[in-house]
Order: C-alpha cells, then structure tokens, then sequence
C-alpha cells in the first residue's frame, strides 16, 4: 500500500497566497478595463457640427462687455471679420436679466414697472452693453464697431468705462453724440429687445455663438467629459474650441458655396 505524502504547509501557504493574489490581480483588470472603456466612451462623446448652408451665413453672437470668455472670442472674431467681409452677416446681442428683487439695486437699471434691470458685473457692464448695441446701429462700416470693442477691451477698464468709451469711439470714427443720445433715450427698449430674443433662444450665459441658427461649442469641457467637435474632416477639442482656426472652419461650414478663403 502506497503512503500518501502530506503536503508541507509552507507549500500550502504559498499555493493559497498565490491564488489570492491572482483573483485579485484578475479584478483589478476588470477595474481598470471598464474604466478605460468609460474613460473612453466619454472622450468619444463627439459633436458634429454641420450647419444649414447659406449663400451668406448669419452668425449672432451674444456678448457681455467685459466678460474674460467674451473679450477673447472677440479678439479671435476681428480677423475673421476684416478676411470674410460682406460674404457673412454678423448680429451681436447682449446678455441682460431682469429682477424685482435684485440683492444690488443701485447696480441695476430700474424700470417705471418697478422691476430692474441688471448685468452680472453691475451697473457699469449693463452700462457699456447698451452703449455698444447702440455703437452697433450707428457704424455705417461694421469694423468700425469691432474696432470700437476690441479698444475698449485693452484700453478701458470696467471702473473708468463710463468716460474712457468716449475716445475709444472717436478713433473708431464713431458718433459719439449719438452713440450717447441714444444710451440715454432708449436703453429700456434696447434692454427690452434683447431679453425677449435671449428667452426666445434660451440663452442665460455667454459668450454663445450661433451660426445659420446651430450653436457652436465654446468650452473646453462638458459635464466631465471631453468635448470634441468635428467639423468636415477635423476635430477639435479644448482650447482649440474658441481658436481662430476654429471658428474660421466653423464658418466655412455654413457656406453653400465655399468663398477663396476656405479653401
């Protein structure tokens, strides 16, 4: 009869830790696997831009007087605007919202309703908002009116604007008379139009770009996940989202007949 020899239990201590560590190892790998695979699923979350076509496309763009997202999407425009000219119509609005209570009245415009009017930096934003809508109606050539902000933004600041727009105007070769004139006759109806198109658009924040009615995607990041928009055979993501590059793509896609410049 044949003995059978015990097993030592070192042995046995080292097979039961081996396949201890191996179950672990293998969960591990599932881990990592299905994070990777939602890592993955969330970078792939792409939005693809592809606008209705028009012979002239129609860009709004909804702005805020000194706003740090808005001043840098404008600088990026001004070029754009000198190289596509009178092949792209172009319409600013400005963010505005109305209170019956707001925390800082005397920051806000009041109404002879009793309601007020406010910007998200006070009484001197609303203030210049208005002045640029205006600006807007008055420039017989519209880069006038894009030179007039682009100044204002590297030469003013938000405490001094109320008297510094002034000669930013004037190098703009713009009417400063009335420019004023009409700040102070119809900011109320100003105010007025732009906040019926903000709701009409669900619009509450800025910068927001519209072209041929499709928004373009401005940030960089969206509910945690990468944000990547492709436009014709490109894709961008990031910083790239408010780049000159960018919105020049953007634009070219919105054309039914491609100008020399897109090409």
């Amino acid at each position: 009869m044949t003995k059978k020899i015990p097993t030592p239990i070192p042995v046995l201590v080292l097979l039961t830790i081996a396949s201890f560590l191996a179950g672990t190892i293998w969960q591990k790998s599932q881990v990592n696997q299905s994070d990777n695979q939602n890592s993955s699923r969330a970078i792939s979350k792409n939005f693809r831009f592809q606008p209705t076509k028009l012979s002239t496309p129609e860009i709004e763009l909804y702005f805020q007087a000194f706003g740090q997202k808005d001043s840098q999407l404008q600088t990026n425009l001004v070029k754009l605007v000198k190289e596509f000219g009178q092949q792209v119509t172009w319409q600013p609005h400005y963010l505005f919202s109305e209170s019956s209570n707001p925390d800082q009245p005397t920051n806000c415009l009041a109404t002879e309703t009793g309601n007020y009017y406010c910007a998200p930096q006070g009484k001197n934003q609303l203030n210049q908002n208005i002045r640029e809508i205006c600006a807007w109606r008055f420039a017989n050539n519209k880069l006038q009116w894009w030179e007039f902000i682009n100044s204002v933004h590297h030469n003013c600041t938000l405490k001094e604007i109320d008297t510094c727009w002034q000669e930013q105007a004037k190098e703009a070769d713009l009417p400063n008379n009335q420019i004023q004139n009409c700040f102070s006759t119809q900011a109320i109806e100003i105010i007025n139009e732009e906040i019926a198109i903000l709701d009409k658009k669900s619009i509450n924040q800025t910068p927001v770009l519209l072209i041929n009615n499709l928004r373009l995607p401005l940030s960089p990041t969206t509910n945690q996940a990468k944000n990547v928009v492709k436009i014709g055979n490109q894709y961008f993501s990031g910083e790239e989202l408010t780049s000159p590059d960018y919105l020049q793509s953007a634009i070219c896609a919105s054309f039914k007949d491609s100008p020399e410049l897109c090409q």
